[in-house]
């Protein structure tokens, strides 16, 4: 079932599609499109357990401490509506849907026979996009496009797990170990808007309108603070009939 954020974009496109099915010179192009980006939805960054100045306390000054995070690229998901205007000009439209997430480990030293403390941090969500774009259809085989893009999160949320050497009788701390789970809200923005500029290259097969493109977005906010890029390139598929 969709939430009522995601039904209410989901009716804009629809929306915008009767919109342009009325105004079209030519017959609109609707199907379904596949898009990876090139670039991590989180901006991450690693530090090695050996070698560095990261103070793990006063026992262990720059000793075997690190970070380590991890963004996946998914796909996305979602339709492609192309609605010619006039014999140059078209519109199109292109709802989406991505799930993102970012992992984060800790691990800091404890003084022997303690071993290890591990922090996991896990961040996720589900992300909906509506981008938008005006198309100038130079020749059949290319248009170009310049419009904007709205993203908004919902299901987002951050865990921690926490894995340390539990306390030992006497003081310090022993062999065995304690797990305690946390849960964060680090989102920053739920829904940020930006630009996009991209170029397609369409072909009829004898299975329908085939698209490929390239676009690049550029945001103006960001979901994430300073972890969210504020630049995406993505290259993509389209099957309109």
């Amino acid at each position: 079932m969709f939430s009522a954020r995601e039904t209410s974009i989901i009716r804009f496109a629809i929306c915008i599609g009767w919109v342009g099915c009325g105004l079209a010179a030519d017959r609109p192009e609707i199907g379904v499109s596949v898009g990876y980006p090139l670039t991590a939805p989180f901006i991450v960054q690693n530090m090695p357990y050996f070698n560095n100045s990261y103070d793990c306390g006063p026992g262990h000054p720059g000793q075997a401490c690190g970070s380590f995070e991890s963004a996946g690229r998914r796909p996305l998901l979602g339709l492609s509506v192309f609605i010619p205007l006039t014999g140059r000009l078209a519109l199109r439209v292109s709802p989406l849907y991505q799930r993102i997430s970012m992992g984060t480990e800790n691990v800091t030293p404890f003084a022997p026979p303690g071993g290890v403390g591990i922090d996991t941090f896990v961040t996720a969500a589900n992300r909906w996009e509506l981008p938008l774009s005006v198309r100038w259809r130079f020749t059949n085989h290319i248009n170009v496009g310049l419009g904007g893009t709205v993203s908004t999160l919902t299901g987002d949320g951050t865990q921690e797990t926490s894995i340390t050497p539990a306390p030992a009788l006497g003081g310090g701390y022993g062999t065995s170990y304690t797990t305690t789970v946390y849960h964060y809200d680090i989102l920053s923005h739920r829904t940020i808007g930006g630009a996009t500029a991209g170029v397609e290259f369409p072909f009829h097969t004898r299975v329908g309108m085939v698209a490929p493109d390239v676009e690049y977005t550029r945001w103006a906010s960001r979901h994430y603070s300073i972890q969210w890029p504020a630049n995406r390139v993505k290259v993509g598929i389209a099957l309109r009939f």
